[in-house]
């Protein structure tokens, strides 16, 4: 019986071993992402601007743009909310919401930048 205890004993012991020393040799894995390609399409509506400096820092290009297509400003807008309540963007404001929500309307849904909504959200319409 004692020499079953030993020999676990010694067993536990070796593998200790093993797995730290091929621990401490093992090479940290490196992930390298590839550049972005993917361009916000330009426009002079304030929302572009604020897309390039907040959407794109936590997801691509691609994201916006595979999203469905024809969705309307109200979509959009509620889609830029939705990466603030549960995504944690904390930083967006709600004037910054509806403005980037009007400019993805344009450029990738059924809004045209010379709608009402889209000027009022945009500075233009009052």
């Amino acid at each position: 019986m004692q020499k079953i205890k030993d020999f676990q004993i010694i067993m536990a012991a070796t593998l200790g071993i093993v797995l730290i020393s091929t621990a401490s040799h093992a090479a940290p894995k490196q992930i390298e992402l590839p550049v972005e390609m993917a361009k916000l399409p330009e426009s002079e509506l304030p929302g572009y601007r604020l897309a390039t400096q907040h959407c794109v820092i936590c997801h691509s290009v691609d994201y916006i743009r595979y999203q469905p297509p024809g969705m309307s400003q109200a979509q959009w807008t509620a889609e830029v909310a939705k990466m603030k309540h549960a995504y944690g963007a904390a930083w967006l404001g709600e004037a910054d919401i509806k403005s980037i929500g009007a400019y993805l309307a344009v450029v990738y849904g059924t809004a045209k930048a010379t709608d009402r909504d889209v000027l009022t959200v945009s500075g233009e319409g009052q």
